[in-house]
């Protein structure tokens, strides 16, 4: 191997036990603090990540979202504190397994371990719990979904594999300078995950606004920016915001606004997409497999898609997406 081969493989090892390093860091703080309440931008803080992309890296890193992490191992400490202390009430374990009350913690527990508390603390042989099975799953799942198969070239480009259902997909990713852009758009408020029906709209939207003004080109741009984590935010609240690039200087009116999206660092996957379903896995991939071994993080400019083609007018009704994760040095 050359030396700069071996130079590249220290780089992706530093960067995996620096991911590793930080999310251990915040794992242990859960740990020590399951009777306080914990909030995102507390625990995002401790990792050093943006508040924004936290959520998404740590249910990759871990197999599960943090708020099932944080559940699971109050539970966990639940169980045990009713087997083995059986003179202390199960309203004082809920309340010092950091639960805010007694019925929350009720339903929890059954959801669970499949008994009530008290059936668990009498029984001689209760159940295990199937929480760990349940990660089992998910990490199995995540990892059919998803396989890192690649070699870092001369030149920052990575590909990733996607096992999605019967078909194996590869996702190339290249990290470089974006440039500054300005987006005429219309923004959605609520859910939008799949629903192409809706993008549709949103597009059919903007392209009419743009078109009677003389806005669209062969250089124009067509973007999806996501200002919101759909892991994480309510998926009532959540926002996306559909454009299409225009000069700077132009004016918006009552139905369309306008916006600069950010240049800079940018991870850019090249995806091809079939069907909706590709869109999740592709990102999965991006943020789960990519990004810890890459030398980067993600920084707090918004991520977006820009569409390269028109799918309608390709053959096999292939959509050409390019998925930007904004990016520093790790």
């Amino acid at each position: 191997m050359s030396s700069k081969g071996k130079f590249t493989r220290s780089v992706i090892d530093d960067g995996i036990r620096e991911y590793a390093s930080r999310m251990n860091r915040v794992m242990d703080y859960v740990e020590r603090h399951l009777d306080q309440e914990m909030c995102l931008d507390e625990l995002a803080g401790i990792a050093h990540f943006s508040a924004f992309h936290f959520h998404r890296l740590f249910r990759a890193y871990t197999g599960e979202t943090l708020g099932r992490f944080i559940s699971r191992l109050r539970l966990q400490k639940a169980a045990g504190q009713l087997l083995h202390n059986p003179e202390k009430s199960v309203t004082h374990i809920a309340l010092d397994c950091g639960f805010g009350s007694s019925a929350a913690f009720a339903r929890a527990f059954r959801d669970c371990f499949g008994m009530s508390a008290s059936e668990w603390r009498r029984s001689p042989n209760p159940i295990q719990s199937n929480l760990d099975q349940r990660l089992s799953n998910m990490r199995e799942a995540a990892s059919e979904s998803i396989c890192y198969s690649g070699v870092i070239q001369s030149i920052p480009v990575w590909t990733i594999n996607m096992k999605n259902t019967m078909n194996q997909k590869t996702l190339t990713v290249e990290v470089k300078d974006l440039p500054e852009r300005h987006l005429a758009y219309v923004r959605h408020i609520g859910p939008y995950v799949g629903d192409e029906a809706l993008f549709k709209n949103l597009f059919e939207r903007i392209c009419r606004w743009a078109g009677a003004r003389s806005l669209i080109n062969e250089k124009s741009g067509f973007f999806a920016v996501y200002h919101d984590d759909p892991e994480i935010t309510d998926e009532e609240k959540l926002r996306v915001s559909v454009g299409i690039t225009v000069p700077a200087g132009t004016r918006g009116d009552e139905k369309v606004s306008v916006m600069r999206l950010e240049g800079g660092r940018y991870a850019v996957a090249h995806c091809r997409i079939a069907e909706s379903s590709d869109f999740w896995p592709a990102w999965r991939a991006l943020y789960g497999e990519w990004l810890p071994q890459s030398g980067f993080q993600p920084d707090d400019r918004l991520c977006f898609e820009q569409y390269l083609n028109d799918p309608k007018e390709d053959p096999d009704g292939i959509m050409i997406v390019d998925m930007c994760v904004p990016v520093k040095p790790l």
